[in-house]
């Protein structure tokens, strides 16, 4: 995949793309709709004869119109430009917002679309703003695409049922992110295809799960990633390419008076080095419970215990015999 990064007016394509079938986004979370929309592009590109691509965003354009209103990504940059490269997207143009926030809609599509991507078709959703101000749509695309030559394609919003929510809701990122907030992680999966990821690097800890004969990796999250609502959760983790299943605790540890939100990652029945390693946790259903604050060490234990357990249900493991 290639991949164009900085200002749009810098990028170049290799002489080997004539041209693309592009759409433009921030596509945080890749889910359900986005992939609707992303699997168009893939086709009309091959019907075409076309490459695929993708112009998007990083940050999300609220870091510099609002900093105050943007939300936390359901992805990072990297993990999008993965999950893309893996739907056979050939081209992807990552924009700094600040560098076309004073573009007119016109001035876009002549400059970026077609004069740096070389666009044959452009595909969108039927919500699709674009230029300064958000004042480009629908139908200013369309005009510029009967002026200069090129196809627009425009894709309905996909909508799906919410269990605690109005049946037929859009699927957006926000919604995915409402989800999460409320420890409806299994919900948030269904509305990403996927289990939603935390991902990081493994640092060291006070070591205090070790201790208590739980050893957990204590895992460094990005501050711009969407978090589950604090609790206990059954997930997959990878490291390694190797996976296995870990009980997560996403909390501050009031049994002990902290108040530093941590992410912690029990691999059951794992031994080894984790320290200094990436590791993604993939969420499976729902939260299994909310944290709280124990009365003695003893009773979180206990309580642990009974966690390990429910997790080891839910991702159909048994315990390992030593």
């Amino acid at each position: 995949m290639i991949v164009l990064d900085g200002p749009p007016l810098s990028w170049r394509l290799p002489s080997s793309v004539s041209g693309t079938a592009v759409t433009v986004g921030v596509f945080d979370g890749i889910h359900l709709g986005h992939q609707q929309l992303l699997g168009e592009v893939v086709r009309r590109a091959a019907e075409s004869g076309l490459t695929p691509a993708v112009a998007t965003f990083d940050p999300h354009p609220l870091e510099v119109l609002a900093p105050e209103k943007a939300p936390r990504m359901l992805t990072s940059i990297a993990h999008r430009l993965e999950i893309l490269e893996g739907m056979g997207i050939g081209v992807v143009g990552v924009m700094p917002f600040s560098e076309i926030r004073e573009m007119e809609a016109d001035e876009f599509v002549t400059e970026v679309i077609l004069g740096r991507l070389t666009a044959g078709l452009v595909v969108v959703g039927e919500n699709f703003r674009f230029g300064r101000g958000g004042k480009g749509s629908v139908e200013t695309l369309c005009g510029a695409g009967s002026q200069h030559g090129f196809g627009v394609e425009v894709v309905g919003l996909l909508a799906a049922h919410a269990s605690s929510g109005s049946p037929g809701a859009p699927i957006n990122s926000s919604r995915i992110r409402r989800c999460l907030a409320e420890g409806r992680t299994g919900e948030a999966a269904e509305l990403l295809g996927r289990p939603f990821e935390l991902r990081g690097t493994v640092i060291h800890g006070e070591q205090r799960g070790a201790k208590l004969g739980i050893p957990t990796a204590n895992l460094d999250v990005s501050s711009r990633i969407s978090m589950p609502a604090m609790g206990i959760y059954a997930a997959w983790a990878e490291v390694e390419a190797e996976r296995h299943p870990a009980a997560v605790n996403l909390g501050v540890r009031p049994t002990f008076g902290e108040n530093r939100l941590m992410t912690e990652a029990h691999l059951l029945d794992f031994s080894g080095d984790l320290y200094g390693k990436r590791l993604k946790l993939g969420f499976i259903g729902d939260r299994i419970r909310p944290e709280v604050k124990f009365g003695s060490v003893d009773e979180l234990l206990a309580q642990v215990e009974r966690d390990i357990a429910e997790v080891r249900m839910r991702l159909g493991q048994r315990r390992q015999s030593r």
